[in-house]
């Protein structure tokens, strides 16, 4: 229950945060902006993966800004003001603290995904529509299998897309809270983003030192483990393209996730019982 209380706590306090719906009002007039404005690509069809594929990236960067901006509110200034002292004091052990606020955050990014996820599916069905409308003179069929061909197909990528991109949040959500925790919050912010930056390169890091010296190979391999490979999340292109993303693909990064999230709840846990806050 003490769990419980402080991840509801943290998401209420949270959702009340002016940044949050900046961030996703922003968003959303991009992503409707972006669909409803020709791209003067080779045909529509073109028009409408990029549509697509920019539905599932804002969705994800609006993910990585909103997680370190909680964990900043949520975690750092909480330890920072000494308002955590009032919990601790509490019969509240540091790791039902810990793992609370990471709760709290996670439901948050749920629902920040869960509202965009909506709302994104429905702003690309008004970027489809004006697309295939703009081009209804060269291909008038279109419009008549709107729904069949392009509506629903669509609807079922981006959901799939969509919770990739909440795996994705929640793993970062774990190091805002564990860097937050820790670090000073310029550190802390700095190596959230280094942390964000080097897990989508690891994969291209991996194929680079393919013939360099054993000790970078060994350096390389190092850094792979500790930090979570952000790439396998990235699924933007693919659904752009109308790849649909299988059930098989999101069970593996379910259990990928998780197994970083909990590992990096742990190190937090670990590094929280160190600082001096009672």
């Amino acid at each position: 229950m003490t769990i419980t209380a402080i991840a509801f706590t943290t998401f209420k306090e949270a959702v009340r945060q002016p940044i949050l719906y900046v961030l996703v009002a922003l968003a959303m007039v991009l992503v409707l902006i972006v669909g409803s404005l020709p791209m003067f690509t080779f045909s529509v069809l073109d028009d409408l993966k990029m549509v697509k594929d920019m539905a599932v990236s804002t969705s994800i960067l609006v993910g990585l800004l909103v997680a370190i901006f909680a964990a900043v509110q949520g975690v750092y200034e909480e330890i920072e003001s000494w308002t955590v002292v009032t919990v601790l004091t509490k019969p509240v052990r540091r790791a039902e603290f810990v793992a609370g606020k990471l709760l709290g955050l996670v439901m948050l990014g749920g629902a920040l995904h869960l509202v965009m996820g909506v709302a994104f599916i429905l702003l690309t069905w008004v970027g489809m529509y004006s697309q295939l409308v703009e081009s209804s003179n060269v291909y008038p069929e279109y419009l008549d299998v709107f729904w069949s061909q392009f509506a629903w197909p669509t609807a079922d990528q981006l959901w799939r897309g969509f919770l990739m991109g909440f795996l994705h949040t929640l793993v970062l959500t774990a190091v805002a809270v564990t860097v937050c925790l820790r670090l000073p919050v310029v550190l802390a912010a700095v190596s959230y983003f280094v942390v964000f930056v080097v897990g989508h390169l690891m994969d291209g890091l991996a194929g680079l030192v393919q013939g360099a010296p054993v000790l970078i190979k060994w350096a390389v391999g190092l850094l792979g483990v500790l930090l979570p490979n952000l790439e396998i999340y990235n699924v933007a292109h693919e659904v752009g393209l109308g790849q649909t993303i299988t059930l098989a693909e999101m069970g593996w990064a379910l259990l990928y996730t998780l197994t970083y999230a909990s590992a990096v709840m742990l190190l937090g846990v670990m590094l929280f019982r160190k600082r001096e806050v009672v």
